[in-house]
């Protein structure tokens, strides 16, 4: 399979690494643990789970290398990123400057990984497969660099979200930035998985798409913005009720977030 028809939105990739401004770096840290959060605690999880002394982690099409910088700046952890796009990587290495531990980076493809066999224990991908023509294929290939008992960590968009709807209203007029893109239910994933003879070890969703057209945020957000207006909202009646309204809410996004969340991430371990 040619690297144009695996991967068809290169140019569309450096195009974006080209334009936008990546020199706040502060601000773009604070943005990806707000919003991928729950997502990032996970992968830190299984580094501390780690039977490994030294774990090696791998992070497919790294872009900025932002979450692989958050989740491995640590002692004892051997970090390396890949990533198609030339351009990517100059900026993943320019916000490098500002973490303690440095990261390995190589431009490479996600269909041919420059990496032995079995070297890895954690490889983990955001945003990246639903980008692939051929996810089967590229899932092998991480598989193959993954060490028994290794953990294979995707983050992808949630099927059922009107994003989803939107985004491919955007590729259909051609206004979408990052060119070929689709998206994933759980039973995808796990069909997958499946194919792929991985054991499923977790599945979880995360975040919002925060515009108004989403009704999942609308209402997530609804007991807040009427807070703000309710002349009375400081009452503790008040108080109380917003509490419990979250409360249920972060209970619904634990139970089914994978189901209705923006993203949805999931991680299977290769067996021996």
């Amino acid at each position: 399979m040619s690297r144009q028809k695996s991967f068809g939105t290169l140019n569309n990739f450096d195009k974006v690494y080209i334009e936008e401004d990546f020199s706040d770096v502060r601000k773009i840290i604070q943005k990806h643990q707000k919003e991928r959060g729950r997502f990032l605690d996970n992968l830190r999880s299984i580094l501390d789970e780690c039977p490994s002394k030294l774990p090696r982690v791998l992070e497919i099409g790294c872009g900025t290398a932002v979450d692989l910088y958050i989740v491995a700046n640590r002692d004892k952890c051997q970090s390396y990123g890949i990533d198609l796009s030339g351009e990517a990587l100059k900026v993943a290495s320019s916000i490098g400057k500002s973490f303690k531990y440095k990261a390995h980076f190589v431009k490479g493809d996600a269909f041919r990984l420059p990496f032995s066999d079995n070297s890895f224990d954690l490889v983990f991908s955001q945003g990246v497969l639903e980008h692939l023509t051929d996810d089967r294929a590229a899932a092998k290939e991480q598989i193959r660099v993954l060490k028994p008992g290794g953990k294979l960590t995707i983050s992808v968009p949630q099927k059922y979200t009107v994003y989803t709807l939107v985004k491919h209203a955007r590729i259909r007029r051609g206004t979408w930035p990052w060119g070929y893109e689709s998206e994933y239910s759980y039973r995808k994933l796990q069909s997958l998985g499946e194919r792929l003879g991985l054991k499923e070890k977790s599945v979880m969703g995360y975040g919002y798409w925060l515009h108004p057209l989403e009704p999942m945020w609308f209402m997530r957000s609804l007991l807040s913005k009427f807070q703000k207006i309710n002349p009375a909202r400081r009452f503790q009646f008040f108080g109380k009720l917003s509490q419990k309204y979250d409360d249920i809410w972060s209970c619904l996004e634990n139970r089914f977030g994978h189901r209705f969340l923006r993203d949805i991430a999931i991680v299977f371990e290769k067996l021996g």
